[in-house]
Formats: C-alpha cells, structure tokens, sequence
C-alpha cells in the first residue's frame, strides 16, 4: 500500500519517528494504521532501509534513515488518523516503484520485488497464524 506524503503531493510508504524506546517495528505499525489505515501483523528484520531529507515544519532538513518492514494486513479501517490529509492504494509490488516520489524508495521496491525475501517473510507469517489463530494482529 502506498499513501501520499503529509502534503499530498507524492506517493511512498508510511514512515515515521520512533516514540522514546519504541522498538522500529512498532513505529513501523503504529504509522502503518495512523498514515494508511491498516492493521495487521508486522515481521520484525527490516526488508531493507533508505535514506531521505525531510524538510521540517521551521524549514530546516533532517537527514532521515528509515527501516523498511512486511506487514500483512489483516484489515482495512475506513476511517484512520491521517485520513483527512493522506489517500492511499494498493498497487502490486512490482508497479510501486514507478510511482514512488522518491528514487531511493523506488530502489528498494524493485530490490524487494526481484527476490523472495518478502514472500519467505509471508508464507511464515501465514504459517505462524495457522499454528495460532486465536492470536490477534499484533500493535508491534
């Protein structure tokens, strides 16, 4: 899933800060349901990271590194956080990096896409699930 930046004026992936000692796959679903709606269960080894600058609200840039992390979505809220200022769509994998905003996120899409990373990452998610389904989608 893809959602549009705070400005609405590209597409990418949900991200955000950390909360004090928040671990990042956390953050990574704490933003994935505040940006996009979503919940679902998030596998903790980063699929991969990128670097960007991102202009703050006083107009200064921080120079940002964010970990990139497979959540299985398990539901899709109608109403979310951010809905107001963000849209959001599903796109498959291998089309997401021709319509990123940001060429390093692109990368990282074509390199997840070409392997089988995120599909080993699933299958085991799935199978975990089978192995436990009265276990809910975790807030991590």
């Amino acid at each position: 899933m893809l959602v549009t930046s705070s400005k609405g004026d590209r597409w990418g992936l949900p991200k955000g800060w950390p909360k004090r000692h928040e671990p990042f796959a956390a953050a990574a679903m704490r933003e994935a349901v505040e940006e996009a709606g979503v919940i679902g269960t998030v596998y903790p080894p980063p699929l991969g990271e990128f670097t960007y600058r991102k202009t703050m609200r006083k107009g200064y840039v921080v120079r940002s590194h964010v970990f990139v992390f497979a959540l299985q979505v398990l539901e899709t809220l109608d109403m979310w956080r951010e809905d107001k200022r963000r849209s959001r769509k599903w796109v498959p994998l291998g089309d997401a990096a021709g319509i990123v905003g940001d060429r390093d996120v692109a990368r990282l899409l074509t390199e997840i896409a070409a392997g089988d990373t995120l599909h080993t990452v699933l299958a085991e998610l799935d199978a975990a699930r089978a192995a436990a389904p009265d276990i809910q989608p975790n807030s991590c």
